[in-house]
């Protein structure tokens, strides 16, 4: 199990680092060049997939605005025909996130919407899992 957790994570930040990370065309050309990456694996109460997401709409514009924020996005299994592909099922979903740097990642972890939102995303959800990140050169 934990060699496939490792594998997932490792595809989602290949995924992240092949997209460079930005949200906007012009994003990477101001920013430093040895950004954190955030993982985050949320495991949901039975049927409240659809909870989750609309809560995370009411913050995603505000995370997106923050300094520091290339890339921040609420990911859950593809609904594809692919041989293989493992799927977690709905209650499983990923925040992918990409920030400039260790100190902007902290500030949004302190930010007032991120406050407001913890208790509503701790109510729909039965663990959680939070991983920083860096490129490995």
């Amino acid at each position: 199990m934990k060699e496939m957790y490792e594998n997932i994570a490792a595809s989602l930040l290949s995924c992240l680092l092949f997209a460079g990370c930005c949200t906007s065309s012009e994003c990477c050309t101001k920013v430093k060049d040895d950004p954190v990456y955030v993982l985050c694996r949320f495991d949901l109460k039975q049927g409240r997939d659809q909870d989750y997401v609309k809560a995370v709409n009411t913050i995603v514009e505000q995370v997106r605005a923050e300094k520091g924020c290339r890339f921040y996005t609420l990911v859950g299994d593809a609904d594809t025909d692919m041989k293989g592909q493992q799927r977690f099922g709905t209650d499983v979903l990923w925040m992918i996130e990409c920030w400039d740097d260790l100190d902007s990642l902290k500030a949004h972890l302190k930010a007032p919407h991120m406050k407001a939102f913890a208790p509503t995303a701790r109510s729909i959800r039965h663990t959680g899992t939070f991983h920083v990140l860096k490129e490995r050169k």
